[in-house]
């Protein structure tokens, strides 16, 4: 038997992706976390700022990083000049 409650809760949570594109279009975060140029990837210009104000809001910090990699998302190297 399914605990209803329990359903309800998972129901409710968003998933990574869904919180990620939330992210992505907040206005308030675009200085900090943005779509590159393409749209096939993310910047995060400002890692400090993202670290204490958008991730503790949205995720545990291993739980992103764990997320990314299952999506296919990886680091670039070097640093992208726009």
């Amino acid at each position: 038997m399914i605990n209803k409650k329990l359903f309800k809760l998972n129901k409710k949570r968003k998933s990574f992706l869904s919180k990620l594109y939330d992210i992505l279009n907040n206005k308030a975060y675009k200085e900090i976390i943005f779509w590159n140029k393409e749209d096939k990837g993310i910047i995060i210009a400002n890692v400090n700022k993202f670290n204490s104000i958008i991730l503790p809001k949205y995720y545990k910090y291993s739980s992103f990083v764990r997320q990314l990699n299952t999506y296919g998302f990886y680091k670039s190297k070097g640093i992208i000049k726009e």
